[in-house]
């Protein structure tokens, strides 16, 4: 449907590619936050590589 120029379509598909892509990055990062600490990395260490808070680690591995 185009609407005024607007694509609804479109934007439902990069709505979508968004989402899956967020779901792939949030897996990733606690897969990266999980081998990290389970190699003897500190979580505070860890969440400074991963570019989070030492919370946001301790979250991730405790899912």
């Amino acid at each position: 449907m185009h609407v005024a120029d607007v694509d609804v379509d479109e934007l439902a598909r990069l709505r979508d590619q968004a989402l899956e892509a967020h779901e792939i990055y949030l897996a990733r990062q606690r897969a990266a936050a999980l081998r990290l600490t389970e190699a003897g990395v500190s979580r505070r260490d860890a969440a400074r590589l991963l570019g989070e808070s030492h919370q946001r680690v301790q979250q991730l591995v405790a899912d």
